[in-house]
């Protein structure tokens, strides 16, 4: 606390912790400032991989593919995604959940699981690239998360990300047009039906991932350096 209030700037990764800083520690508003971050994806392969490759393919409709990121399954609450394929699968429409990150081992066994074990992103980017396209829709339903990058992975793919409200995922998501945050812990019902209404015009959901990829620059770390370098020019 001593450290923060000799501090003359203060940055946060989320609204979430920038509150936290004002409310918790009692320090003065005008000192905190929120630097969302981009995605963890080397800049320069980056951008020289999406001018050169990437386009908006056509998505077939099915099998829906919902997506998973992430090592700690638990926390992250894949089981609850699963229970969304499931139910998207009893309500007639082919669906599977494709998982990066956990040890195959420690998954559960389900006919609608595919896990795909840990990517590494500096070796294997042109893989990691092509299978988050490949989903439909990224997912992120934490217990608890601080700011995660997965959303901002996904979301400078053109992929978009179904999630919601707790700790500083909300400012990982702008907009609605990212996909859909919800409030905090939705039911498996409520996630399902929004997927089902979602799809229902398939054309528009393609437009929206078109319009979505032309925003990559949103979800990378130039936003946040040129917003420091700003801040840093006004003092």
């Amino acid at each position: 606390k001593k450290i923060m209030q000799k501090s003359l700037l203060i940055f946060c990764m989320s609204e979430w912790a920038a509150k936290s800083v004002i409310h918790d520690y009692k320090i003065e508003e005008s000192k905190v400032h929120i630097l969302r971050g981009g995605a963890n994806l080397k800049q320069v392969i980056f951008k020289n991989y999406l001018y050169q490759k990437i386009t908006n393919n056509y998505l077939s409709k099915e099998p829906l593919i919902l997506g998973f990121i992430g090592k700690d399954w638990e926390r992250k609450r894949g089981s609850f995604v699963l229970k969304v394929i499931e139910k998207l699968n009893s309500d007639g429409i082919r669906a599977y959940l494709r998982v990066i990150g956990p040890n195959k081992n420690k998954l559960p066994k389900s006919p609608f699981l595919q896990p795909l074990g840990f990517f590494d992103k500096s070796k294997e980017f042109d893989r990691f690239v092509k299978e988050i396209r490949s989903w439909h829709f990224s997912t992120l339903f934490s217990g608890s998360e601080a700011s995660p990058r997965a959303n901002l992975e996904s979301l400078i793919l053109g992929v978009p990300v179904l999630t919601h409200d707790i700790g500083g995922i909300s400012s990982t998501f702008p907009d609605e047009n990212c996909g859909k945050i919800f409030d905090a812990y939705p039911t498996v019902l409520e996630v399902a039906n929004w997927i089902k209404n979602k799809i229902s015009n398939y054309e528009k959901y393609l437009l929206s991932r078109t319009e979505l990829t032309r925003r990559f620059n949103e979800f990378s770390w130039d936003q946040s350096v040129d917003k420091f370098d700003q801040i840093m020019n006004n003092l």
